[in-house]
């Protein structure tokens, strides 16, 4: 079997951290694993690749900017992501946080809608069924359409409010996008997914991030005991 991934960042941020870790664990148990990234320093890794130099990044960053339109500048990483998707052919594309203006997001799903890709949607944040916007807060108009965005600076753009048209840029590439299955980090965000007419028909899964077991794991706290003075009963776990 062979996994590619997608995100924004390798190795550094909450993200990038994530997905280095799938990435190590698949190839620990042989399976063939590939992660491109767009935003940060160039990987020395056979199987990890940064889509563009940072200059053209910054380019579809800025272009984005200023026409409003969030994804639809990213010429550059989404043509070379498609291209390396037709190279590898996966058995599952695995898209994380693809934001940072790094590909278009709309022609990705639309190429693994055509091509009948398996895909898996991690949904970090909540930009995957919004116009633009990473949390919507108390904003509800992702529910049926959004329009007048209350946050048009935080989804990107100078001077356009393009909400609504990038809603349903999203609306139509999930529309017959089926071999998809959408996993949240959590659970309120699965509830929150839910809510979304994006997927209505689609399996949503609540996959939580995980934990450094050699760092987070049950221990024998006699030894804090002894260190803080506490009686035998007194329980190890503070109570908040």
């Amino acid at each position: 079997m062979k996994i590619l991934q997608v995100n924004v960042v390798y190795k550094y941020g909450s993200t990038g951290k994530i997905v280095s870790d799938i990435h190590n664990s698949l190839l620990k148990r042989n399976i063939q694993s590939i992660v491109y990234y767009g935003r940060g320093k160039n990987v020395n890794n056979t199987f990890v690749q940064k889509l563009a130099p940072e200059i053209l990044m910054k380019l579809q960053s800025l272009y984005s900017k200023i026409t409003g339109y969030q994804f639809k500048g990213a010429y550059w990483g989404t043509k070379k992501l498609i291209k390396l998707i037709n190279e590898n052919k996966p058995d599952i594309v695995h898209l994380h946080c693809i934001n940072g203006y790094i590909v278009d997001i709309y022609k990705i799903l639309d190429y693994l809608k055509k091509n009948n890709i398996a895909t898996v949607i991690t949904l970090h944040a909540e930009f995957m069924f919004t116009g633009g916007c990473a949390y919507a807060f108390d904003c509800d108009r992702w529910k049926t359409g959004c329009y007048n965005c209350p946050q048009r600076n935080e989804s990107g753009s100078f001077f356009f409010d393009r909400s609504n048209e990038q809603w349903n840029y999203l609306n139509e590439s999930y529309r017959g996008l089926n071999n998809v299955v959408i996993t949240a980090v959590s659970g309120w965000l699965k509830e929150r997914a839910a809510l979304s007419p994006f997927f209505q028909d689609k399996r949503i899964e609540v996959v939580y991030n995980g934990l450094e077991t050699d760092v987070f794991h049950p221990s024998d706290c006699n030894e804090i005991r002894l260190r803080h003075n506490l009686t035998s009963n007194s329980s190890c776990y503070s109570k908040f």
